[in-house]
């Protein structure tokens, strides 16, 4: 088979590339001069790969801003400010991608102080304690092949009450025995995660005494 001139001068190009020290030291600088001049992604309203309307976008300020906010209703309120100050964020990839990061970081922070009385019960929680839903209780999830998993089928009706069976601190689980069922390991239901718990108002005071 007949070679193609061309393939046959670029293999000896690179070929020739590859065993010259100097040349690979040249090509080295060229590329690392060119790094220089266009930097990479810096947050913080650093320059950002030639893109010039970073130079004045203030991540401090931004962040100083959603800090003040107690809830998500502020936030959202906050973000519809921030976009009405700085209408280039829309536009700009690199401002929307740290806009994003610090929304979400305060979402989880936000999040996670909401959830913090709910975590501070479910430790004080021993085994054999009752619990009691103040939200009636009906799942069943599905596994990956669309099919519904009856193990973790959970069913329980408003004002019940529950066995605690135990809670895992690092999974943040709250197993409970199924309602009105004997404190026993066959009656535990799948787990309740602390968001289910403030769902369904899990807790250990009565209904009748919560205000």
């Amino acid at each position: 088979m007949e070679k193609n001139p061309k393939n046959a001068r670029k293999s000896l190009i690179l070929l020739i590339c590859y065993n010259n020290t100097r040349l690979k030291n040249v090509l080295a600088a060229f590329f690392n001069n060119l790094l220089k001049r266009n930097p990479p992604v810096i947050a913080g309203g650093h320059l950002i790969h030639g893109d010039e309307k970073m130079k004045d976008f203030n991540e401090a300020k931004i962040v100083a801003q959603m800090a003040a906010c107690e809830n998500e209703k502020e936030l959202r309120e906050c973000m519809k400010l921030i976009y009405a100050e700085d209408p280039v964020v829309e536009a700009s990839h690199c401002r929307k991608k740290i806009l994003d990061r610090i929304k979400l970081d305060k979402l989880k922070a936000l999040r996670k102080a909401v959830l913090a009385p709910f975590e501070d019960e479910a430790r004080r929680m021993r085994h054999g304690d009752k619990v009691y839903f103040g939200v009636e209780c009906s799942t069943i999830e599905i596994d990956w092949n669309f099919n519904f998993n009856d193990d973790s089928r959970k069913e329980v009706k408003e004002g019940e009450w529950c066995f605690v069976w135990s809670y895992q601190p690092k999974k943040k689980a709250l197993w409970l025995c199924k309602p009105k069922q004997k404190l026993l390991k066959k009656n535990v239901m799948y787990h309740f995660s602390l968001d289910d718990m403030e769902e369904y108002k899990i807790s250990r005071t009565e209904i009748a005494s919560r205000k």
